[in-house]
């Protein structure tokens, strides 16, 4: 049996959770393919950093953190943009398949593996931390695999699950605003917005 985790109450004033970029729109956030919700000027610099487990999901950047999850063992890491230096770790309960998503205020990731949360049988969803401290705010857990990144637009943040259930919720709080079912689901496809109108491709 799988509950839901505690969920974290906000607290007024604890962090600062407004958006300091456009959309998270499609996959890497731009047609240019950057990743970046960067805040202020590029900075170059070059290090190494270590993350607890292998990748398949690559980076992306906002707010001057790096985000990084890693496959086996769902571990999200933010680093240091200009050091490298790890600024906070969290912990989902399954694989991240692919890229965290953040607007510079908050980090959405989806997780679930191919096999035994596809079929419902492990635990798969998607988790929300705070940007800055890295602190949980919500977790959904669904049934059937997200293996694809959310999209963040305005105060809503979309997502579907291999099971063809897409799923519209509060940015900062989880509550859910409407469900729909697709005759299939998207598998490793990640969502693209454009405009008012989610794309997705499926599969079976």
């Amino acid at each position: 049996d799988w509950l839901a985790p505690r969920r974290l109450p906000l607290v007024k004033g604890r962090a600062n959770f407004t958006p300091l970029s456009d959309p998270w729109g499609q996959y890497r956030r731009t047609a240019s393919h950057d990743a970046r919700a960067a805040q202020g000027t590029k900075r170059t610099s070059s290090w190494r950093a270590n993350v607890r487990g292998p990748l398949r999901a690559t980076a992306s950047s906002a707010g001057g953190r790096i985000l990084i999850g890693s496959h086996d063992t769902g571990v999200l890491t933010a680093l240091d943009a200009a050091t490298g230096a790890t600024l906070w770790r969290a912990v989902v309960p399954n694989w991240i398949h692919q890229d965290a998503v953040s607007d510079g205020a908050i980090v959405a990731v989806g997780f679930g593996d191919n096999e035994r949360s596809r079929s419902g049988m492990a635990p798969s969803g998607v988790a929300v931390f705070g940007a800055g401290s890295g602190v949980l705010l919500w977790t959904a857990l669904e049934h059937g695999s997200v293996m694809t990144s959310p999209i963040l637009s305005g105060d809503e943040i979309v997502y579907a699950t291999s099971k063809g259930i897409v799923r519209r919720r509060d940015r900062l709080t989880g509550r859910l605003i409407e469900s729909i079912r697709l005759e299939a689901g998207p598998v490793m496809g990640s969502p693209a917005l454009s405009s008012n109108t989610v794309v997705m491709g499926v599969d079976g």
